[in-house]
């Protein structure tokens, strides 16, 4: 590999980095704003595995777009993918 081909590399790294911050971050603030609304007041580390498992779930199923339409299946799944990072 060449020295440009691998700044290449490290330049598109380092975006797919910076994105899945960005996503993750903006998955928890909705997570966390849903936990509100359901009176759920435990940080998500303090929650223990299997019950975050089920509220996990209904918050998948239950993801809606602003104008309550579903979300596309892309989305949600961006939404798991930050969870598991997270």
């Amino acid at each position: 590999m060449q020295g440009e081909e691998i700044n290449t590399l490290i330049e598109a790294e380092t975006k797919t980095h910076v994105n899945t911050a960005k996503s993750t971050k903006t998955w928890l603030n909705i997570f966390n704003e849903r936990k509100l609304q359901r009176n759920e007041v435990r940080r998500f580390e303090d929650i223990p595995p299997e019950e975050l498992d089920a509220i996990l779930c209904r918050f998948f199923a239950e993801i809606r777009k602003k104008d309550g339409k579903m979300k596309k299946t892309k989305n949600s799944s961006g939404s798991q993918v930050s969870s598991v990072n997270y």
